[in-house]
């Protein structure tokens, strides 16, 4: 959902008044964006990895202390991106183009791009740590309200109806990240480690019966 709403936003640019200038600050946008994900991606996968192991070895303390850790790495990496492009904002832009009209959209469009990166890494810890509790629907139910029912009608309410363009498209699309990320923060402070282990080690279980079952020769 949230690919098909970023998708749908650069076909929206198109529709904008002077659309060169628009789809080409808004392909560098999503490019950096992509760009910014790569880490928080792998971070993700380290933190499922990490705490469900430490879930499904019956170690509900050392899989709390592992999720803090993911935490700390998460918003340790939000300061280099931060720092980066608030210090080369101009340098950023011309490693893309030197045409001004786009260079100076993008100066208008950092500040929406580090809070949605921002977002999208928290939100990467988020679903690294709910998937290790095998709750990752939580996840996706949210995400297909946040991005179908709250990003993609106000981007286009913001762009067209209110007239701020591509900023509106943006902005609207942050507001979808936030109401994603908003219940998912909550559904992981609400985990009890205790209770995840134990079904955790009983999923495991399940598992290795119905394996051995399927091993035993007829």
């Amino acid at each position: 959902t949230e690919y098909f709403v970023g998708e749908s936003l650069t076909l929206a640019a198109s529709m904008l008044a002077d659309p060169d200038t628009c789809l080409s600050a808004l392909s560098i946008y999503q490019l950096t964006q992509t760009t910014c994900y790569q880490i928080p991606s792998g971070l993700r996968m380290v933190i499922s990895a990490r705490v469900g192991n430490q879930l499904g070895a019956g170690c509900p303390t050392e899989a709390a202390i592992a999720e803090k850790a993911g935490l700390r790495l998460i918003l340790l990496w939000l300061t280099i991106p931060a720092s980066l492009l608030l210090i080369f904002t101009r340098q950023w832009g011309l490693l893309f183009t030197t045409n001004a009209a786009v260079l100076q959209l993008l100066d208008t469009l950092v500040w929406l791009m580090l809070i949605y990166s921002s977002l999208d890494a928290v939100q990467a810890y988020n679903n690294g740590v709910l998937a290790s509790c095998g709750q990752q629907s939580i996840s996706g139910k949210w995400a297909i309200r946040a991005y179908l029912g709250v990003s993609f009608p106000l981007a286009f309410l913001f762009a067209f109806a209110f007239h701020w363009g591509v900023p509106g498209l943006c902005a609207g699309h942050c507001i979808g990240k936030l109401c994603h990320v908003v219940p998912c923060i909550f559904a992981v402070w609400r985990i009890d480690w205790e209770l995840e282990s134990k079904r955790a080690i009983e999923r495991v279980n399940q598992v290795s019966s119905s394996m051995s079952t399927a091993l035993v020769p007829r």
